[in-house]
């Protein structure tokens, strides 16, 4: 990707934080969003579902995503599990 997508990837409220803990860095570095919040800025970027394997995914992204984002299981498929996401207070 041109470096300035993947620095506006990076900047990115929702976005930014789901890639650097997908790649195994520490929540620690992370503001957590509402789950209103975290949910209507994925969906303001065209996401309606998330797949997470659970037994993949590192700790903190669970625990990120458990906290920023509301999300309603549609799916399980072994450890794979398919969300739907939620809209917030905000999004109705």
């Amino acid at each position: 990707l041109p470096p300035r997508i993947v620095a506006a990837y990076d900047a990115d409220r929702i976005l930014g934080p789901l890639l650097r803990l997908s790649e195994g860095q520490p929540l620690a570095s992370e503001r957590t969003l509402e789950p209103s919040e975290g949910s209507d800025a994925l969906i303001a970027h065209g996401f309606r579902f998330v797949v997470i394997d659970r037994e993949l995914a590192p700790g903190d992204l669970l625990a990120f995503t458990g906290r920023a984002l509301k999300l309603r299981e549609i799916a399980r498929d072994g450890n794979r599990v398919l969300y739907e996401v939620a809209p917030g207070v905000s999004g109705g």
